[in-house]
């Protein structure tokens, strides 16, 4: 029986395969096979080192396929995804105290992008905001402040992470001219530009509250999951029934169009709308009456 694969490219899953196809260390024959063959499918891109690891091991002769998915993100809307590097990067790539997490952060949230950009099928020009000067890290202690000159991406965020992305775009275009691939992703030609920004662009939102539909919203209902919440409706015997709704952009065009509108501009759009419904349906609106 074949198995296939969904892996993070790292070398503890490179491990985890090779384990699964063991040989004897003494006679080189092999000792354990879980699956007569392996079909590797990884989130995002697999370094030379570990395509290097896994092509030399004993496993390699019973590996059928090899793919990068290029799917290390997360969409949560349309137009919104996110790419969290760990659980607290704000405080790895701001804090003083968290100088070591930096780089490490800021190269999982570049391969996260990449994975979007490959998503997408673009080439982007890469811009990235500069600071004029290194604040608010002039407001540090000199100790502070020598430490950040030694680090990868403080006081520049933006600059360093437009330089890894464009550094990962860069291997991945040398990778992709080098390799005989026929289904290679289709490629957009429209011009695309990503623009990489930090907090320091705008200080204000996260300190603010939206008065959107969607905030109201989250405010008011405790949503299972993210998007779904239960509520309790009378049937037409009386009896009362638990039953779940969805907020979803593919299944609530409703929901799709005011998501992010003012809440006073919601409030008399729902009304209008309600009253069309009753209108254009006489059985609802007898309803209404009785």
């Amino acid at each position: 029986m074949d198995a296939v694969y969904i892996l993070v490219p790292c070398a503890d899953s490179i491990s985890r395969v090779i384990d699964d196809f063991r040989v004897d260390s003494r006679t080189g024959e092999l000792q354990h096979r879980k699956y007569a063959r392996a079909h590797l499918f990884f989130t995002g891109a697999l370094s030379d080192t570990l395509l290097a690891h896994l092509r030399s091991s004993p496993a390699a002769r019973y590996i059928k396929a090899v793919a990068e998915l290029y799917i290390e993100y997360n969409p949560i809307e349309s137009r919104v995804f996110l790419t969290t590097p760990s659980e607290q990067p704000f405080y790895a790539l701001y804090s003083p105290h968290a100088l070591n997490l930096v780089s490490r952060d800021l190269d999982a949230a570049a391969d996260r992008l990449l994975s979007v950009i490959v998503s997408l099928g673009i080439r982007p020009y890469i811009r990235y905001y500069r600071p004029l000067s290194s604040a608010p890290y002039e407001a540090l202690e000199p100790s502070l402040m020598s430490g950040y000159g030694t680090a990868t991406a403080c006081p520049r965020i933006a600059e360093s992470m437009a330089a890894l992305i464009q550094q990962k775009l860069n291997d991945y275009y040398s990778h992709e001219s080098n390799t005989d691939n026929s289904t290679k992703r289709p490629e957009t030609l429209t011009p695309s530009v990503v623009i990489v920004l930090d907090r320091s662009v705008d200080l204000y939102s996260p300190l603010l509250h939206e008065f959107t539909y969607q905030a109201l919203v989250h405010d008011l209902i405790d949503l299972d999951g993210g998007n779904t919440y239960t509520y309790t409706l009378e049937s037409t015997d009386g009896q009362s029934q638990s039953a779940e709704a969805e907020l979803s952009e593919q299944k609530d065009p409703i929901w799709r169009q005011l998501r992010h509108w003012n809440i006073s501009e919601v409030s008399q759009t729902l009304a209008d709308k309600f009253e069309k419904l009753l209108k254009d349906n006489f059985g609802m609106q007898a309803a209404k009456q009785v």
